[in-house]
């Protein structure tokens, strides 16, 4: 099996885009330069799409408002199923790609969704971010009054984003609170890197190269932490009594090794889970059909918060 013809549709545009840009090379590359370069790059694969959604705040852990938007399905209803959900980005950019996405997913599902627009790296390193994703997500539980659903309750992310509610579903364990499930997409399990059963199929990956990883990380993590801290790296952590998991990722994936590995402590754990490996794709298919041309990742999330 090799990378499929949609992938290498994407990958063609993708570099095209690059040249198009003068993208340099990481090692010279400033966050600045990175989040522009790349909200440019993403913007032009994707065009431009009408997203209807409503923007609110709520207060986080760390005395910060927390900007959301909320997504909500073509029924009404007194209380509707809810996801919240965690983009991607390297844990260092935002491109509001990922609002297609939701909206996507709230019309196809029936589920509401709710995007935590969380801080970034580097300037908010570990753990802002998960802080703002659990305060969301609590605060769902808890103080909102959004038409919540409260016994059916579940969390998304992808790459960035899955590590971090992959965190989430573990510190709403402790505290107590059960979520209906976790839905995690090119899980960054191990920040350490040390996780490579696939290698020789990430190196297909030109999406989401080492080097990028490497990149991510290093403006993430603070100086002084190990980056094998139960606290940052979900795949150290005791999975007993999490959440049901659905995990998910592509064939040549950089973070296939990651996102495996965590399902497979999450099966020795006890833990209800299943893993959906799609054939043929890299890292960058969280993404609306208009892009991709063909099935994406969100349809197997729409799937998984059905079962429920």
């Amino acid at each position: 099996m090799s990378i499929d013809k949609a992938s290498e549709k994407l990958i063609d545009s993708f570099v095209k885009v690059l040249e198009k840009h003068h993208v340099k090379p990481l090692a010279q590359t400033s966050i600045e330069e990175y989040r522009d370069k790349t909200t440019k790059v993403s913007q032009e694969l994707m065009g431009t799409i009408k997203i209807k959604s409503k923007s609110h705040s709520i207060s986080g852990l760390d005395n910060n408002q927390i900007p959301i938007k909320i997504f909500v399905p073509d029924y009404k209803a007194e209380k509707y199923p809810t996801l919240i959900y965690c983009h991607g980005g390297g844990f260092i950019a935002n491109l509001d790609l990922d609002d297609s996405t939701c909206e996507y997913i709230a019309k196809q599902s029936g589920w509401q969704v709710i995007a935590v627009d969380y801080r970034l790296a580097p300037e908010h390193k570990f753990p802002a971010a998960v802080n703002d994703a659990y305060a969301v997500t609590k605060w769902a539980f808890e103080d909102a009054n959004f038409a919540i659903d409260k016994d059916r309750i579940a969390v998304c992310g992808c790459s960035s984003g899955a590590n971090f509610m992959a965190l989430v579903a573990l510190r709403m364990r402790d505290a107590g609170y059960k979520l209906t499930q976790q839905i995690l997409v090119s899980l960054p399990a191990d920040l350490a890197a040390s996780l490579d059963a696939y290698a020789e199929y990430a190196e297909q990956d030109v999406i989401l190269t080492r080097e990028a990883m490497f990149y991510c990380y290093q403006h993430y993590i603070p100086q002084d932490m190990d980056a094998n801290n139960p606290q940052l790296s979900p795949y150290y952590a005791d999975l007993h009594d999490v959440a049901p998991a659905t995990l998910i990722v592509g064939e040549y994936d950089q973070l296939r090794s990651d996102t495996e590995a965590y399902y497979e402590k999450l099966q020795e754990a006890g833990v209800a889970s299943k893993k959906i490996v799609i054939s043929g794709k890299t890292h960058a298919f969280l993404i609306i059909k208009e892009a991709y041309d063909d099935i994406i990742v969100a349809d197997y999330v729409i799937a998984a918060l059905k079962e429920k």
